[in-house]
C-alpha cells in the first residue's frame, strides 16, 4: 500500500469513527493489533435499540475513496470485496458493517451490513440511502436480533367459517390485538391502530384476498411478536420538518408455513410502517438516545401460499 493510500485509509477511519460514534451513540475506538491481523478497522460498541438490556458489539471494516466502487448506477454503488473483506464480514458475529467514505466534497460516510442467515457475496450494492443517520442504530439492532438462534413456530390451522362471519369473527379479534402490547425483535414495540384494518378492509381491495387476510386475524397474535423467517426493510422516504428529519420505512416480516388454510401450507406477511425521528443537525451537536424517537405500527398483513422449492 503507498503512502498516499494509507493517508486516505487513516483519514477515512477517523471520519467513519466520529460519525458512527454519534450517529449510533456509541463507543467506537480503532481495532486492537490482533483484530487489525483479521481485517478490523473499528469496534462500536452501543445499547440495544429493542432490548435496553443488551450490550451489542459491531466489527466494522472501512473503505475509503473512489477506487473501491467499480460501477455508479443510478439509485445505487457497485463494490467489489476482496477475499479478505469478504471473509471478514462472513465470519463476525452478526451485525458486521462495512463503511464506505467517498472523496470529497461529499460528507456522507455509506454503510452495507451483511444480511444474517445469507452468504457474503464479492459483489454488493450500496443504494444511494444508505448513508450512516441515527436510524443505523435500528437497522444493526435488529440484525443482530435476527442473527440469533430461532426455534422454529408452530403451523396454525385457520378455522372455517361462512363468508357472511368473516369479518364479524376478524372484527372482534383485531379489537383485541389492539389492547395487546407487542414487542417484535425486528422492529421492537408494534402499536396495532386502525391503520391495517382500514388498509385491508378498503372496498378497493379485491374479495378473495380480503376474506383471506380477515380469516387469519384471530391467529395474528401468535406472530406479531416473533422473529420471522426473514425480513426486508424497504427505501425509506425522508423528510425534513423544521428541525427534525424523519425516515419512514415499510419493513415486511415473511413466516413461512405458518398457517394451514383448507388444508393448503400459507406464508403470513406482516408490513410494519416504520418511522425514526431525529435532528437534522445530529452531526454537528451532542446527541442523545433521547434526542431519537422510533415507532412501528402494523400496517398491513397477508398471505399466499407457500412455495415448496
Amino acid at each position: 500500500m503507498s503512502n498516499v493510500d494509507r493517508t486516505d485509509g487513516d483519514a477515512g477511519a477517523r471520519r467513519a469513527t466520529a460519525l458512527l460514534g454519534v450517529a449510533v451513540c456509541a463507543e467506537a475506538r480503532a481495532a486492537s493489533l490482533n483484530e487489525d491481523y483479521k481485517k478490523v478497522d473499528l469496534r462500536v460498541s452501543f445499547v440495544d435499540a429493542f432490548a435496553p438490556e443488551r450490550l451489542l458489539q459491531v466489527h466494522c471494516q472501512v473503505k475509503a475513496g473512489p477506487s473501491f466502487v467499480s460501477t455508479r448506477a443510478k439509485g445505487r454503488r457497485t463494490m467489489r470485496l476482496n477475499d479478505e473483506t469478504k471473509h471478514a464480514l462472513a465470519v463476525a458475529s452478526p451485525p458486521a458493517l462495512l463503511a464506505w467514505v467517498p472523496p470529497a466534497p461529499s460528507s456522507r460516510v455509506y454503510w452495507y451490513v451483511p444480511e444474517p442467515r445469507v452468504p457474503v457475496k464479492k459483489t454488493i450494492y450500496i443504494p444511494d440511502h444508505q448513508y450512516i443517520t441515527p436510524y443505523l442504530r435500528y437497522h444493526l439492532s435488529r440484525v443482530a436480533a435476527h442473527g440469533q438462534y430461532r426455534k422454529g413456530l408452530p403451523m396454525l390451522s385457520v378455522k372455517s367459517l361462512a363468508i357472511e362471519r368473516v369479518q364479524q369473527a376478524a372484527k372482534a379479534a383485531y379489537k383485541e390485538l389492539q389492547t395487546t402490547k407487542f414487542r417484535n425483535p425486528i422492529t421492537g414495540e408494534v402499536a396495532i391502530t386502525r391503520l391495517a384494518w382500514r388498509h385491508v378492509t378498503r372496498k378497493s381491495k379485491r374479495s378473495t384476498p380480503r376474506v383471506s387476510a380477515l380469516r387469519v386475524v384471530p391467529y395474528l397474535k401468535a406472530f406479531i411478536g416473533e422473529d420471522p423467517d426473514r425480513y426486508q426493510a424497504q427505501e425509506p422516504q425522508i423528510e425534513k420538518l423544521g428541525s427534525q428529519t424523519i425516515e419512514r420505512r415499510n419493513i415486511l416480516l415473511w413466516y413461512r408455513d405458518a398457517l394451514n388454510i383448507d388444508g393448503v401450507r400459507h406464508t403470513l406477511i406482516l408490513r410494519i410502517r416504520e418511522e425514526v425521528t431525529y435532528p437534522s443537525n445530529w452531526h454537528k451537536y451532542l446527541l442523545s438516545a433521547r434526542d431519537i424517537a422510533q415507532k412501528a405500527t402494523l400496517a398491513s398483513w397477508w398471505v399466499r401460499q407457500t412455495v415448496i422449492r
